[in-house]
């Protein structure tokens, strides 16, 4: 499926997607490309980064591990330093690596479970607002997830630092709506064919020792027994979400979490 385009008046923005060589973030920095935003994509597989960048135009990849802040800060240097402004950041680099129950999580998948999904939003929030600052149109979205929202009976580690990047979400939004940059989150429920989906069906094979093509079918029905509107989310509805916040038509908007959820939190 392909993001159509809305005119939403993206020419000549510059921004940056993390995580965007593979997955949602691939489908995001194609919909804002689309859009007319030049893109700058990062994360760590180089060979997605570069197969990713062969269908931008005009698009810049750089190779990093946003776990280390020295490696951030080179990204700024080497690519937002020749455009001299940045007036989108998506900040999409997330998930998690061990899928188990509450007891059997360690203290190091805890602090890897934030490492991964809340200080990567840290860190790059952080050295983007003196670019941001020289933007008119500068919008953060921050990819989330409804598991900051509505809890599950797995994952306790990935919803808690999901539910810290929403609040951070909030607290960016208040202090930096008087400097001019507008901050959102969009929250997508369980997304299909993203990394994530096939890392879980994989690891629910595992945990109920059953065929990957097993879980994959337990799977589908479990989330589709939970979406009102009968069908599960994919990363064409989670970049549309986000274009749409990066864009003037979003100007008074701050400070929200957009649930790409197919209703499932309709009650919270």
């Amino acid at each position: 499926m392909e993001t159509k385009k809305v005119s939403l008046e993206l020419s000549g923005r510059i921004a940056l997607v993390t995580g965007g060589g593979s997955g949602i973030g691939k489908v995001i920095s194609l919909a804002l490309a689309r859009e007319g935003a030049e893109v700058i994509i990062c994360g760590r597989n180089l060979t997605a980064l570069q197969e990713t960048a062969k269908e931008i135009p005009n698009s810049i990849y750089f190779s990093l591990d946003a776990t280390k802040p020295a490696e951030v800060e080179s990204l700024f240097r080497a690519t937002i330093e020749t455009f001299g402004r940045l007036d989108i950041l998506v900040n999409n680099i997330g998930g998690i690596r061990q899928f188990k129950e509450f007891p059997d999580l360690t203290d190091g998948d805890w602090q890897e479970a934030f490492d991964l999904n809340v200080m990567p939003t840290v860190r790059f929030t952080r050295e983007a607002i003196p670019w941001l600052l020289k933007s008119k149109h500068a919008s953060v979205v921050n990819i989330a997830s409804v598991s900051g929202k509505k809890v599950g009976n797995w994952n306790y580690h990935y919803c808690a630092a999901k539910a810290a990047e929403l609040n951070l979400t909030q607290g960016l939004a208040g202090y930096l709506a008087p400097k001019g940059i507008r901050v959102n989150a969009v929250c997508p429920s369980t997304v299909k064919g993203d990394g994530m989906w096939e890392r879980d069906i994989k690891n629910l094979a595992r945990q109920k020792k059953i065929s990957v093509e097993a879980a994959r079918k337990h799977m589908e029905e479990g989330v589709l027994g939970k979406i009102p509107l009968g069908k599960i989310c994919t990363p064409e509805d989670v970049a549309e979400a986000v274009v749409f916040l990066a864009s003037d038509r979003a100007k008074f908007i701050t400070g929200t979490a957009m649930m790409v959820d197919g209703g499932i939190t309709r009650l919270l």
